[in-house]
């Protein structure tokens, strides 16, 4: 079964905003109890009460801010998809807007600008992931259903080959050699596969959401990945239709799974003569922020709260609620809204995101790196 991707970008736009299509006669609506895929072990946690105390994660001090309103054009960012710490000294940022990749030091000054709109080697049109492969190389996503290579030169890097693949890549990181990503298909319901050199499926494991409509489990499998070496797990986060987090052994046998038992979202109905209508939350719509190991400490799961005026406006949600999840047992802890939004973090430092001006990061030291909440 194949659907045109005008279809599915208009889908995935319209869960997260509330956009509502003339009214038609209801057939079914999502998501439904029924189609979730349940796990063994599985634990509730809710975005809202007396949050835990957080953990201490960043100085205060900030090294940089890589992001303003205007001067220089390396540092204007039209929409930060996506933040990365290449290593101890190099940050990588994707610019959406520009179809761009931006090199930076871990005090702000630019390095490198590559990758521009198009088509063509090297070129994206919609780079949404990116992750350091094992032999130096920086892979990127694009929605065009591609990786795109590009391999370290000097203190950048340079374009070097182009995989074209048969699934939608939403996210992507490497357990040593083995590389996994966040591809959905209407072929099947798997939110996970390993690629081979080529790019072609290895294998595929992982549902989430099992309806009768491949559409619908397309959008509720696109999510977030995180890979943990240390514990050789790979957690998967769904993006806006389900509040969830699992993890995942890389053969494929679920490990556990954390269900947000208030989250918030737009409700999709199916339309008896075909097609689908989302209709607002009243309260606001949850959706998935983002997903970090943080060493000695978890797995950090961060949703947005989408109120019911930004959707109006078609304005970015600025509430972030954050929860760490034991990567062992899957116990959750609420920790409340008091941090930030976070890219990336690694053994020294913290990329902190905010859009409530424009896009930012703010590069900070990372504080306590072991030990216990």
């Amino acid at each position: 079964m194949r659907f045109p991707l005008d279809r599915i970008v208009a889908l995935g736009l319209s869960v997260l905003l509330g956009v509502v299509p003339v009214e038609a006669q209801v057939a079914g609506q999502h998501p439904d109890s029924r189609f979730l895929v349940r796990a063994a072990r599985e634990s509730e946690v809710r975005l809202s009460g007396p949050p835990s105390s957080a953990p201490t994660l960043m100085d205060a001090a900030v090294l940089a801010r890589i992001g303003s309103e205007d001067g220089d054009a390396a540092n204007v960012f039209g929409d930060m998809v996506a933040a990365a710490i290449l290593d101890d000294s190099t940050i990588a940022i994707i610019d959406g807007s520009a179809s761009e990749v931006r090199l930076f030091t871990r005090t702000g000054r630019h390095l490198q600008t590559f990758g521009r709109a198009g088509t063509g080697p090297g070129e994206f049109r919609g780079a949404v992931a990116m992750a350091r492969a094992p032999d130096g190389a920086l892979i990127v996503a694009d929605t065009r259903r591609l990786l795109q290579y590009f391999y370290p030169k000097g203190r950048g890097f340079e374009y070097r080959r182009t995989v074209p693949l048969s699934v939608a890549v939403r996210s992507l990181c490497f357990l040593g050699n083995t590389l996994f990503v966040n591809g959905s298909s209407f072929d099947d319901s798997k939110v996970i596969r390993v690629l081979d050199q080529d790019g072609r499926v290895v294998r595929a494991f992982g549902e989430v959401y099992r309806s009768g409509n491949a559409l619908l489990n397309y959008q509720a499998g696109q999510g977030r990945l995180a890979c943990d070496a240390e514990r050789q797990l790979v957690y998967h986060m769904a993006g806006s239709l389900l509040g969830e987090v699992r993890a995942f052994r890389p053969t494929g046998e679920e490990v556990w799974r954390v269900h947000v038992s208030d989250y918030r979202t737009n409700r999709i109905q199916e339309q008896s003569g075909g097609g689908v209508q989302v209709v607002r939350s009243p309260t606001g719509s949850h959706v998935a922020g983002g997903l970090v190991l943080l060493p000695g400490r978890g797995l950090l799961a961060q949703w947005m709260l989408l109120t019911r005026a930004q959707m109006e406006a078609k304005d970015l949600p600025t509430e972030v609620h954050s929860v760490v999840i034991d990567p062992e047992t899957g116990r959750p802890t609420y920790v409340g809204t008091g941090i930030p939004l976070l890219k990336d973090n690694r053994t020294d430092l913290v990329l902190a995101f905010s859009a409530e001006l424009v896009p930012q990061l703010e590069v900070r030291r990372a504080r306590g790196s072991r030990g216990a909440l």
